[in-house]
């Protein structure tokens, strides 16, 4: 007896916004949840403001909340915010790579010795270096 009562609460239109803001926030906590990444930089939250048509995104300012957030309409930028998000952790990895080559480069210490029977000198293959 109960199961048609519930068939008649799916025509009300509460229950359909409600569905509806299920289906919106679905989308939107995960793409907030990306954005909370180590890789996203401000440069990254001016591309989110660029795609939500924002003047600006200032996710350090004392009063940002996840209101500020949802505000942007996040759902329905959803494709372009993956690709921000995932460029961010892709600038990392390539961050982190080149502070990793700057540091044994810092630490190589080249020896130069003149090339053949000429006055251009050029560096000597160490151990290090191959």
């Amino acid at each position: 007896a109960m199961g048609g009562h519930f068939v008649s609460l799916k025509g009300w239109q509460v229950y359909r916004d409600i569905g509806e803001s299920l289906g919106v926030m679905s989308t939107i906590l995960p793409l907030v949840g990306e954005l909370r990444a180590e890789s996203i930089r401000p440069r990254h939250w001016s591309a989110l403001a660029r795609v939500c048509n924002v003047m600006a995104v200032d996710p350090t300012g004392d009063s940002f909340a996840l209101d500020d957030l949802l505000r942007l309409d996040l759902d329905k930028h959803k494709d372009e915010i993956e690709e921000i998000v995932e460029t961010a952790s892709k600038e990392l990895k390539i961050e982190r790579k080149l502070t990793e080559i700057g540091r044994v480069w810092e630490a190589m210490h080249l020896e130069y010795v003149a090339h053949r029977d000429t006055d251009v000198f050029v560096p000597r293959p160490s151990e290090e270096l191959v």
